[in-house]
């Protein structure tokens, strides 16, 4: 049994790219979906922000329990589209 040492060494290097491009699509994909969930909810962050009146408004527990609704859809959205709940650095990229 005689094995070509240069077609193994051509085809793990043909697998060893194929696997770093479809790791590169992954991240790609990843990016696009963090940063949509990311601009909707900067976007409904500033619509609550022109809702807000006086500064007594800010100590008003609604409003927090608004901002963690904002950031739980974007957690939900994540899970759905990603097939996993994101990382503490991923959350904190997002939301701040």
């Amino acid at each position: 049994m005689n094995i070509d040492n240069k077609n193994i060494t051509t085809s793990t290097k043909r697998r060893s790219r194929r696997i770093k491009i479809k790791e590169k699509n992954k991240l790609n994909k990843l990016n696009e979906i963090t940063q949509k969930i990311e601009a909707d909810a900067e976007k409904k962050v500033i619509d609550l922000n022109k809702t807000i009146k006086s500064f007594d408004d800010f100590k008003k527990p609604e409003i927090g329990n608004l901002l963690l609704n904002i950031m739980q859809t974007g957690a939900d959205e994540f899970k759905e589209k990603t097939g996993r709940n994101m990382t503490y650095s991923e959350m904190r990229y997002m939301f701040g």
